[in-house]
């Protein structure tokens, strides 16, 4: 009778590697920003506004986040598409824009599976129209 030692072990991997993806999936907008935005966002490189600056996060905010999370998922400017992360999620990449507009004074809050995808869709036809 063949051992079943092979097949725990190849559970016991995926389940590590699904634990893991859960865990990057849950990371709050601070720790994104801080491991991947603050390179931008907080001295304003290549014109990025900066994070805390209410003046310049203003007119960001009033466009709302049909606008903004589409654009840092698609790119804009000298902002490459996902915020030159392409290892993060759409809903760690939101979260990091949410972040940095409520920082500022926004209340928005977390975002729903369905405007992730409408979110993703807008960014893919900004894309596709380069």
């Amino acid at each position: 009778m063949a051992s079943p030692l092979p097949g725990l072990l190849i559970a016991a991997l995926l389940s590590g590697l699904l634990s893991a993806s859960a865990a990057e999936e849950n990371r709050p907008g601070a720790e994104i920003y801080q491991g991947s935005c603050i390179i931008c966002h907080s001295a304003g490189k290549h014109d990025a506004p900066r994070f805390g600056e209410h003046e310049a996060w203003q007119h960001r905010a009033e466009q709302g986040l049909d606008t903004l999370v589409p654009s840092a998922m698609a790119g804009l400017r000298k902002m490459p598409p996902m915020g030159a992360n392409p290892a993060l999620s759409d809903i760690e990449l939101a979260r990091a824009v949410i972040y940095m507009l409520n920082a500022v004074g926004s209340q928005f809050g977390e975002p729903t599976s369905a405007e992730l995808k409408v979110w993703r869709g807008i960014a893919d036809d900004r894309r596709k129209r380069r």
